[in-house]
């Protein structure tokens, strides 16, 4: 009897992952495209017809062309999230029926083969390839703002890009761990949705969405609550700093100690994520060996 061999393999890894492009280039094309002509769409009726003025002081510095530019991309930014994570909890989209998940599931590679291979095909073409499109359209919108002197449309990479710009307007000197924070944050909702694909075998992005939404409401509401009875005296302070400065560099130096924690705790759950999504995967494969077995 022959032994089954369960090491991992880059050559079966690279034909399974060639083999997930060839069978969804056409999906993706149109994904790509639904992407362009909504950033687009999103980018220029925000810049048009966006907030030109804000009443925040730590916006100051911001003329109404450049609120404009601001407001177009945060909102763009948005629709592009949704896309990102729809499509990364279709990780397990290849085994939405029984005879599609027993023909995947007992394809002759390793576990860690096929699932780290729908991971990493998700992830290219969730992340990067939706990420490489919006600033597609970021660039063509600039362009039709210089083509028909649009000042909104030509500040939009500026607002994106340019952060001494930013850093100038806002008279903030924005620290490493701002991006660490945020980098470390984008990790943990990529490996959630990657773990609520694997879970859910239906709208797996909705479920994902609304539990991470309760569960976010439910920590900071406690947060509060405990914060409120522990360190009462010490959120007071922050608070009423906050309040009264027009300075986000303040903030930022107060939240120091808060970004370090955050970035540690995102990295630790998503690690976790990653983990129980493997597991759950696994766990498809013994009940897929267990029905051709009774059938």
């Amino acid at each position: 009897m022959m032994e089954k061999n369960n090491k991992f393999h880059w050559c079966r890894f690279w034909t399974l992952l060639k083999n997930h492009f060839e069978d969804g280039w056409k999906t993706i094309m149109w994904v790509a495209l639904a992407v362009l002509l909504l950033s687009t769409a999103s980018l220029l009726y925000f810049s048009l017809f966006g907030i030109t003025t804000t009443d925040n002081p730590l916006l100051k510095g911001f003329n109404g062309d450049m609120m404009s530019a601001l407001m177009a991309i945060s909102n763009t930014s948005i629709v592009v999230s949704i896309f990102i994570y729809v499509i990364l909890s279709l990780v397990c989209s290849n085994m939405s029926n029984r005879s599609g998940e027993i023909s995947y599931l007992m394809f002759p590679a390793t576990n860690l083969e096929k699932w780290l291979s729908r991971v990493i095909y998700v992830f290219v073409v969730g992340c990067l390839m939706v990420d490489a499109v919006f600033y597609l359209s970021l660039f063509l919108c600039e362009g039709i703002g210089h083509l028909f002197d649009i000042a909104p449309l030509q500040l939009l990479t500026d607002v994106q890009f340019n952060n001494s710009l930013m850093e100038n307007i806002t008279n903030v000197k924005v620290n490493c761990w701002v991006w660490i924070v945020d980098f470390c944050g984008s990790f943990l909702f990529v490996t959630l949705f990657i773990l609520g694909g694997t879970y859910f075998r239906r709208m797996g992005w909705l479920y994902t969405a609304l539990i991470i939404l309760v569960v976010g409401v439910i920590l900071t509401v406690g947060g509060i609550i405990v914060s409120t009875f522990l360190f009462n005296d010490t959120m007071a302070e922050f608070f009423r700093t906050v309040r009264e400065s027009s300075d986000l560099s303040v903030v930022f130096t107060l939240l120091d100690g808060v970004f370090k924690w955050m970035s540690g705790i995102s990295v630790a759950l998503g690690m976790l994520a990653l983990w129980l999504s493997y597991k759950l995967f696994c766990r498809r494969q013994i009940e897929a060996h267990r029905i051709k077995i009774i059938k």
